[in-house]
């Protein structure tokens, strides 16, 4: 689906996402984990809400609870880095 877009071939893509020992799901992660922390801090919307904006397949706070032991509420109310509320850093 990317691929089509940059003109490259799907295969070319993942072996150069490869080299820079990333993955085209790493990076989509990484884009909805920001994304979500933004939504968190800058608006009140509902988490499921901003799950399906930033289209995870889990809410907001099964993210947060995986992989930083936190939360949406600790999110906002913390103004934490997307990078820490949401989990791995890259």
């Amino acid at each position: 689906m990317i691929a089509p877009l940059s003109t490259m071939h799907p295969r070319t893509l993942q072996r150069r996402l490869a080299a820079e020992n990333t993955s085209f799901a790493t990076i989509l992660d990484d884009v909805r984990r920001r994304q979500a922390h933004r939504y968190l801090t800058t608006t009140e919307m509902p988490t499921r809400q901003i799950a399906h904006l930033v289209g995870s397949p889990t809410d907001p706070s099964s993210l947060a609870m995986r992989d930083a032991g936190g939360t949406p509420h600790h999110a906002k109310s913390a103004g934490a880095s997307p990078l820490t509320s949401f989990g791995r850093s890259h």
